[in-house]
């Protein structure tokens, strides 16, 4: 599996993080912490430069895009079973 990097962009420290701890040490206890993982580097920088109105709380296109498969997987699978 991939390993996740983390943005917070609101926290106690606010940035891009490369391991759950000192992520977890930004936000926790933090009312209110904007935060998301993604599976690269690239994709964090862009999401902090842009800010977590377009990314916290939303599937990334990855995500979005698996669940439309397996969608289409499900109905094959009953098509064929019935």
């Amino acid at each position: 599996m991939a390993k996740k990097v983390y943005v917070v962009w609101e926290g106690m420290e606010t940035g891009v993080f490369t391991d759950w701890v000192k992520c977890n040490n930004s936000i926790n206890g933090y009312k209110g912490a904007k935060y998301k993982s993604f599976k690269s580097l690239e994709l964090v920088k862009k999401a902090f430069a842009e800010g977590y109105e377009l990314y916290w709380g939303q599937e990334t296109k990855f995500e979005s895009e698996l669940s439309v498969l397996f969608g289409y997987l499900m109905l094959w699978y009953i098509y064929k079973v019935i």
